[in-house]
């Protein structure tokens, strides 16, 4: 029988497999299930930021020295537009990120 896991629980084993250890964002919204699943990996570990504009460098930053991928997650609509100036200085500074917006249920 064949192992049934839901988007959420996907996403997290592809943040595992890039060697991903902090996921940065807003608790809310249409997050619960993908901070549900952080939060059954113990390697992941979620920080929560005061604004979505903060956390895409956030991520970065912490994750620049040793190489790692960052992740920032906003929630739908205005979160996800919020992460927009953030997602520019890793593109300039050519830092990785991994930026999730939801907007469905997983």
């Amino acid at each position: 029988m064949a192992l049934q896991i839901n988007g959420a629980q996907a996403r997290c084993a592809c943040f595992s497999r890039a060697q991903v250890r902090e996921v940065f964002g807003i608790v809310g919204g249409k997050l619960g299930p993908l901070l549900n699943a952080v939060a059954q990996q113990e390697q992941l570990r979620f920080v929560e930021v005061r604004h979505e504009g903060t956390e895409p460098m956030m991520a970065a930053a912490a994750h620049a020295a040793p190489g790692r991928i960052a992740v920032a997650l906003g929630e739908m609509g205005r979160g996800g537009l919020n992460m927009a100036s953030g997602l520019g200085v890793d593109l300039n500074n050519n830092l990785p990120l991994q930026c999730t917006s939801v907007c469905l249920a997983f």
